[in-house]
């Protein structure tokens, strides 16, 4: 999990529970909604890409509880909320259009790959994953499609009040982060939908449809007394937990040793047996070239010498990104 998407779940997060806590709108300015949540919306969509929905989460929740209500004083007075929650939300999303190479570039031809990407990762996430991936059979895969959507609509249709307000904000979460993983990662192919790494903002979406299906099980059982339903509802759900996460050891060890591990070691090493070696995710940087560019910071210690290891660390860096940069080539960028 990146810890920029972190940041951004827990802006929307922020932004949902104190949308809850506020009053009922009036028609003039209201500080808690036309600042708190805008706010809100615009460090989440500034801390990772996908944190642009954060703004029509927040919009959409202002403009649920008016839904049947026709009088016009009503949606006024929560339109304008809803509008300063979109601003930062486009504004951002104009920014990573306009300036980024991705695949939103060049979506000719490429829609049913989007599609098939984003409707891969809303369907089989998080059931692949809770599962164990044991299997990529198509009747293994249609199952948990079938089994997710009935949740979805079993949970909406059986909940009532703030409860399906919350549930419908948290679908309409988990629809908007299938169509931005379809259109920015369609070109890592299918498998990709159901990596690790996409878990987390599933399991937040679907998580509570579950819980109130559990619940809704646990109330069918009249006859156990209270306490003994609790401590029932509390094994099952350490069974499954423990079950979820029987596999973390294995995952983080492969995980940590791909993000730097595997570096550190190999930098730390006094020689490498394969002259051929390179840099774990530096694939044009060989091992020796990298260590010898380490010593040659870390030789500098003298606190007098600050600005050369600046200039050390600087030529270093352009060192790396252009192996056939000549220390003779002096001239400012």
């Amino acid at each position: 999990m990146q810890w920029s998407a972190v940041l951004a779940t827990t802006f929307l997060l922020l932004g949902l529970e104190w949308q809850q806590r506020c009053t009922a709108p009036a028609a003039g300015f209201n500080w808690q909604l036309h600042v708190i949540l805008p706010l809100c919306a615009g460090a989440s969509a500034c801390s990772f890409s996908r944190g642009v929905l954060t703004g029509p989460v927040l919009a959409l929740a202002l403009l649920l509880p008016a839904v049947g209500d026709w009088r016009i004083r009503a949606w006024v007075a929560r339109l304008a909320g809803a509008i300063l929650c979109l601003l930062p939300a486009v504004a951002v999303t104009l920014v990573i259009m306009l300036n980024s190479s991705g695949n939103h570039r060049d979506m000719t031809g490429h829609l049913g790959d989007a599609c098939e990407f984003g409707l891969s990762y809303f369907l089989f996430n998080p059931g692949h994953g809770l599962l164990g991936g044991i299997s990529l059979h198509p009747v293994f895969l249609l199952l948990l499609a079938a089994g997710k959507l009935t949740a979805l609509v079993a949970a909406l249709w059986w909940s009532r009040g703030g409860v399906r307000t919350v549930l419908i904000l948290l679908l309409a979460f988990d629809l908007g982060n299938a169509v931005l993983v379809g259109i920015g990662r369609y070109h890592t192919g299918f498998l990709a939908s159901l990596s690790s790494r996409y878990q987390y903002s599933s399991l937040l979406a679907t998580l509570p449809f579950l819980a109130l299906l559990l619940d809704r099980f646990l109330g069918w059982l009249p006859r156990l007394p209270s306490r003994l339903r609790f401590w029932a509802a509390a094994a099952l759900v350490t069974l499954l937990s423990v079950y979820c996460l029987r596999g973390w050891p294995a995952a983080l060890q492969e995980f940590t040793g791909w993000r730097g591990t595997e570096l550190r070691q190999l930098i730390a090493a006094p020689a490498t047996t394969d002259p051929n070696a390179r840099v774990p995710a530096l694939e044009f940087m060989p091992c020796e070239r990298a260590k010898a560019l380490q010593r040659a910071i870390i030789s500098i210690e003298n606190p007098a010498h600050r600005a050369t290891r600046l200039m050390t660390a600087g030529f270093c860096g352009r060192f790396i990104i252009s192996p056939g940069f000549s220390p003779a080539d002096r001239r400012p960028r």
